[in-house]
């Protein structure tokens, strides 16, 4: 099945996303982050076997070396992403199964990525990556957080106490904000998306769910033990508490 996953970086020099995209890089295992992979001159090597694709605020595509500077002028534009804490940029990465890569072309992928985009994404300068180098066809799509342009209202979109849409959602300026409703539309989406094009299809929000259960289900379990076991071992409630500490559980009266 395809999945979907999300990520936010603070990191402001944009530029390091399109290198990560299109050139190719090691993971250090010590730090967890990937460090570029470099030739006998000291110089990045690209990727092979991978697309890159930037879409403006307003749809249309552009060369990807122009995103960096896109996301700047849109910070300069709305005084957003000033401060180290900022989060500057946000990352959807569709990952599809090794039994779809006989199904899927270059065109293909980078066709869902634009849809994705369309779908959720408007009003962004949006980088979208497509890689085939690894075990599987993944696509990254990265995003300024802050929106160059405004959008229309969609149904997934954030609410006040009355119904109406917040307004960060919609208008130019605004964060981006990756609320549980829009990962349900997403999830929702891509299920409908890999049906129609005849790829590997399981309902990511079914899964979700249920894994939520078993989660819960599983603390419950926990807690039922640690309680039967240290209160036959406690003489009064004070005494009860306090152990009860020790597993990281709290009572209240």
């Amino acid at each position: 099945m395809a999945i979907v996953k999300h990520s936010s970086s603070k990191n402001a020099r944009y530029e390091d996303v399109l290198e990560y995209y299109t050139c190719r890089h090691r993971e250090d295992s010590r730090t967890g982050y990937y460090a570029p992979i470099l030739d006998k001159y000291g110089l990045m090597q690209p990727r092979s076997d991978c697309a890159a694709l930037y879409l403006t605020a307003d749809g249309t595509a552009a060369a990807p070396e122009r995103w960096a500077s896109a996301c700047r002028r849109t910070n300069l534009c709305y005084s957003k992403n000033n401060k180290p804490s900022d989060r500057k940029s946000h990352e959807y990465i569709l990952s599809h199964p090794a039994a779809d890569r006989g199904k899927l072309s270059m065109d293909d992928l980078v066709e869902e990525g634009r849809a994705f985009a369309k779908a959720f994404l408007q009003g962004y300068d949006c980088l979208i990556a497509v890689h085939r180098d690894t075990d599987n066809d993944h696509i990254h799509i990265s995003i300024n957080s802050v929106r160059a342009k405004a959008r229309a209202e969609q149904a997934w979109m954030m609410r006040d106490s009355e119904g109406n849409v917040l307004p960060c959602e919609i208008k130019a300026g605004g964060k981006h904000q990756d609320s549980a409703e829009l990962r349900k539309a997403i999830n929702d989406w891509l299920r409908d998306y890999t049906h129609a094009h005849g790829w590997e299809v399981k309902d990511n929000n079914a899964l979700a769910s249920r894994r939520k259960q078993e989660r819960y289900e599983k603390r419950n379990e926990y807690l039922r033990h640690v309680l039967v076991s240290v209160a036959a071992q406690c003489r009064h409630t004070r005494e009860l508490f306090h152990r009860l500490r020790a597993y990281g559980i709290t009572l209240k009266r």
